[in-house]
């Protein structure tokens, strides 16, 4: 906090959001936001590790090349529907009924509720992404539950970096205030999710391969 009572950083933990709403800096509501989303990730960042890894620590029953392909098809299924709530979750028409109408407060157990949904959302697709690794396949099936699990990069990558372009917005915007920079404040950050479909040709490929070379 400076002598004119802004707080520059985001902060990372419950004592710094219980900070920002008992002090209610100049834009609290983008500061608390930003927080709410950091400790939000952060609960699922034991996941991410496996994730980028490339391991699970689940055990799900040895399938075969034939079998895993017929799961496949329901895992898509299923990652599509998750995905598709992502883009709701973190809208800007809910972000800005968090934050409140201009000159009206923000709303605090709103911008908690976005934060919670839009990383257990994220924390989902960790899952999906675990629960494909869980499958104990031979080793050219294995080459293709790699290939599937590569649909989910962008939008794991993507929520990852909106939370840090987020948080570096409303810090480069507190900087400007700071400095005497009084015009309106717009934070707008651009966020797409896309599962990346161009793999799933690779995936048949090596599916079908690890089918007509009987595993």
């Amino acid at each position: 906090m400076t002598d004119e009572n802004f707080m520059l950083r985001v902060p990372r933990d419950e004592s710094g959001r219980r900070e920002v709403l008992a002090s209610k800096p100049p834009l609290w509501e983008h500061l608390y936001f930003a927080c709410a989303l950091r400790i939000e990730m952060q609960k699922h960042e034991a996941k991410w590790r496996d994730y980028h890894f490339g391991y699970s620590m689940n055990f799900i029953n040895q399938y075969t090349a034939s079998e895993f392909k017929a799961q496949a098809i329901y895992q898509m299924k299923r990652i599509e529907g998750i995905a598709s709530r992502l883009p709701m979750v973190i809208s800007e028409e809910a972000q800005q009924e968090g934050f409140g109408k201009p000159g009206e407060p923000g709303d605090p157990v709103l911008m908690d509720h976005i934060a919670n949904r839009f990383a257990s959302t994220y924390s989902q697709i960790l899952d999906w992404a675990d629960d494909l690794r869980a499958f104990q396949v031979a080793d050219r099936t294995g080459q293709a539950r790699e290939m599937l699990v590569r649909t989910v990069d962008q939008p794991i990558q993507a929520c990852r970096e909106f939370v840090d372009d987020f948080s570096s917005a409303i810090e480069a915007a507190i900087a400007r205030r700071s400095g005497g920079d009084m015009s309106d404040i717009e934070l707008s950050i651009p966020v797409t999710f896309t599962l990346d479909s161009d793999v799933i040709p690779e995936f048949l490929r090596l599916i079908d391969l690890a089918i007509s070379e009987g595993e």
